[in-house]
């Protein structure tokens, strides 16, 4: 069978919920041996059903790393790791969870990449605040140009699902992968330092740049007006982009070219002015159309549109289902489970499912036996201490 990429790579993974197991998971979906390590009470996000989605591919272990013992074993564990996968601040920072001295994990292994992946990252003067996808996605200014709105009084919402956390978790990856390249040249490891304020503002870089360059500060309204946006059809909702002349004559021709529809309107500044006048229009007749008219006839012209897909719709698209997107695993108690595959097709080293999420624990014996060297009866009693 086809190696994958990251075949010859050990990741150890000690995160919670979304941006670090996603970071795991990438690396996991590229070959990589990936070890969740849990409390033995287990992560605070298994009852939720994106946790199966979150650690497939990845081996599970339980370590209580907040004991003597629990610090001792990890050590063991991380000497033989590439990659340490955390969302801890260092130990004397008081985070989440228990402190890790990264500093002293790195004595232990130079060679080790150490990725960090925290609130507002390991340094300034909120390195110990504690925060929820919530806060930092707003913390990141990227609230203020959502929802796409023309009233600015409306309350600035989030980007839906947990979309910020998995980009955190992508800029992680990304990082990651930088520094075991850069290791192969020196053989020497680094640690990553991965603020998820700064990964959600880096996805809105162009426009974060505007005020201290510009002296312009974007909102949710700075959609010119004239250039299209989200529209109302007969079945659904769509988003169409005119913003420039060949854009817009497309758009007319989509609608049949109607009378109203001058060439004056080819110019964006006689259309912006006039937006008022021709959106009613645009409207009576977006509403007489369904979407996948529009959007096929819309995309034959040249014009830039787009459905907008609920859930179920998306699961019955027909390019994902031509690609075979979507996978179905049995997860055992959780039963058959239908989640997104990978986000990327290699050629040469294709992405496998290869196991579903782990249980609670169901990789102990495996790696601490079968890795690390410890008898049975040792198991036994860490088990019967706690620590494991």
């Amino acid at each position: 069978m086809t190696s994958q990429a990251l075949a010859d790579v050990k990741v150890v993974e000690i995160a919670r919920f979304v941006a670090g197991p996603y970071c795991g998971k990438l690396m996991a979906d590229l070959g990589a041996e990936v070890i969740k390590v849990e409390p033995p009470s287990g992560d605070v996000a298994r009852d939720r059903r994106a946790f199966l989605y979150l650690n497939t591919n990845k081996l599970g272990v339980t370590l209580d790393i907040g004991s003597p013992q629990g610090r001792d074993v990890f050590s063991e564990l991380l000497s033989t790791a590439d990659v340490l996968i955390s969302d801890r601040t260092e130990s004397r920072h008081m985070g989440v969870g228990p402190g890790l001295d990264y500093a002293a994990i790195r004595r232990n292994n130079p060679r080790l990449v150490i990725t960090c992946i925290t609130a507002f990252g390991l340094t300034g003067p909120y390195r110990d605040f504690k925060a929820y996808y919530l806060n930092t996605y707003h913390g990141s200014g990227l609230g203020y140009l959502t929802p796409a709105s023309p009233d600015l009084k409306r309350e600035p919402t989030r980007m839906g699902g947990f979309a910020g956390e998995c980009a955190c978790g992508v800029s992680a990856a990304v990082a990651a992968l930088a520094a075991l390249f850069w290791r192969r040249m020196t053989g020497r490891g680094q640690i990553i330092d991965v603020s998820q304020q700064e990964a959600l503002l880096s996805m809105n870089r162009p426009q974060a740049a505007r005020h201290p360059n510009e002296g312009v500060t974007p909102t949710r309204v700075d959609q010119p007006a004239g250039t299209g946006g989200l529209m109302e059809c007969k079945d659904g909702h769509i988003v169409a982009i005119f913003a420039d002349g060949r854009q817009w004559k497309a758009f007319a021709e989509l609608m049949g070219n109607p009378e109203w529809a001058t060439p004056d309107y080819e110019d964006l500044s006689y259309r912006g002015v006039h937006y008022g006048e021709i959106r009613p229009r645009i409207e009576a007749w977006m509403r007489e159309h369904t979407t996948e008219d529009i959007f096929t006839r819309g995309q034959a012209l040249g014009c830039p549109i787009s459905p907008v897909l609920s859930p179920k719709d998306a699961l019955a698209f027909p390019q994902f289902q031509s690609r075979g997107f979507f996978v179905s695993q049995d997860f055992g108690g959780g039963g058959k489970v239908t989640f997104p595959g990978a986000p990327f097709r290699l050629s040469a080293t294709p992405w496998r499912l290869e196991r579903p999420a782990p249980t609670l624990g169901q990789h102990n014996d495996e790696v601490y036996c079968g890795r690390l060297g410890y008898s049975y009866e040792v198991l036994v009693k860490l088990r019967r201490q706690g620590v494991i």
